[in-house]
């Protein structure tokens, strides 16, 4: 099954009062199935035999303040892998290691799972949803323990929500650390144009280039809330409203680490 390109993909004949209620409640998930799916091609990712590992950064509120509501938050996601997997072969169980990490995070429950079954189309493959909650700054030395996954996996993408990068100082040494994980993508979501063209700002200004370490310039992201208001700023705004793609590690780093690693 082809993964949704914008909400009449996802809820063909609702009215506008209930796409604008369920864009609020699916809008991550959805935002995350069309990057990976854009980034790796998500039936490459739902037909692999590692486990998909993702990073949450900045969460709040808006993602759950317990495990269920984290669940019903993210559960959308699996499902989606689920549905463009078929025909699937080999592996049976698609694995979704997801680790929320930032200080304002409400839920610090232990690492929980959530079996998730097969869905329509999906050739029978299930899945597993493994949720870390990390109530600490990527780069606080707690955090070492949870990025460090088993069996030498890697994460595929990192997603910020809304994250305000040129609003908040303390992201820039979250950003870097991101950057010292590898060749991480980073999708970062802004309430308006104007927010995204400034954290694109903030980016440029910790080493990313924009002709090098962007895999998509800010642009309309087809999975934004489609209720609007006007912020303090008195801006329209939405939930991720707008997206960007970039490569945490500066294309100067990427080049640079061989001669380095070689010294």
């Amino acid at each position: 099954m082809a993964v949704p390109r914008v909400w009449r993909d996802v809820v063909p004949a609702a009215s506008d009062a209930e796409r604008a209620e369920l864009s609020d409640a699916l809008g991550r998930a959805h935002t995350m199935l069309l990057a990976l799916d854009r980034l790796h091609g998500a039936r490459t990712l739902a037909r692999a035999a590692q486990p998909l590992a993702l990073l949450v950064l900045g969460p709040d509120a808006r993602e759950g303040s317990s495990a269920s509501e984290l669940a019903r938050t993210f559960e959308p996601l699996v499902r989606g892998l689920l549905a463009s997997a078929a025909p699937a072969s080999g592996e049976r169980e698609l694995r979704v290691w997801l680790v929320l990490v930032g200080p304002n995070l409400l839920c610090a429950e232990p690492p929980f799972e959530r079996a998730i079954a097969p869905v329509d189309g999906g050739g029978g493959l299930c899945a597993t949803l493994r949720v870390s909650c990390v109530r600490q700054m990527l780069h606080e030395s707690e955090c070492t323990s949870a990025l460090a996954l088993p069996g030498g996996a890697r994460f595929a993408c990192a997603f910020a929500f809304n994250a305000g990068f040129w609003g908040y100082e303390t992201w820039a040494a979250s950003i870097r650390r991101l950057g010292e994980l590898g060749d991480v993508p980073l999708v970062v979501t802004s309430y308006n144009e104007l927010e995204a063209d400034e954290d694109a700002g903030a980016l440029e200004e910790l080493g990313l280039d924009e002709a090098r370490d962007w895999r998509w310039a800010p642009e309309c992201n087809p999975f934004a809330s489609t209720r609007e208001w006007s912020n303090s700023l008195g801006r329209t705004a939405r939930d991720n409203g707008w997206w960007q793609c970039v490569d945490a590690r500066p294309s100067a780093a990427r080049i640079c680490a061989p001669e380095l690693a070689a010294r």
